[in-house]
């Protein structure tokens, strides 16, 4: 349900082009290197092969996709995985209905979106 209301709001609201989708894990590794995404939203918690794993995948195959992961909870040493793996930004699914562009210009232009804000320097935003 999720995959489907994300994919409505990408493409009929915020008027971006959605180029894929897949149902777990794998098949996000398989789209993602044969379409090759500028952006890729990618849920932490999907079956098969969860987020990380698949963002590991990616990253190795794709290191030029920007990733915005998708969660609807996630653990400081998730964020600090996934921000070591090669994601731009962690985006709460409940914030997603509202929020899907602000977070993916902010990626897009090579910043970070990080607990609702854009943060151009990583390190900067770690040190303070």
């Amino acid at each position: 349900m999720v995959r489907i209301g994300v994919k409505k709001h990408a493409s009929e609201r915020f008027g971006l082009e959605v180029l894929g989708e897949a149902s777990d894990g794998d098949e996000a590794i398989t789209a993602t290197l044969e379409l090759l995404p500028d952006i890729l939203l990618l849920d932490l918690q999907m079956p098969r092969l969860p987020g990380l794993e698949a963002m590991r995948a990616i990253m190795s195959g794709f290191a030029t996709v920007k990733i915005l992961l998708l969660t609807s909870t996630i653990t400081t040493q998730q964020i600090i995985e996934a921000l070591q793996i090669g994601a731009r930004g962690i985006v709460l699914k409940d914030a997603l209905a509202d929020h899907l562009t602000t977070p993916s210009g902010a990626v897009s232009s090579g910043d970070y979106w990080i607990g609702g804000k854009r943060v151009v320097n990583l390190v900067g935003a770690c040190m303070s």
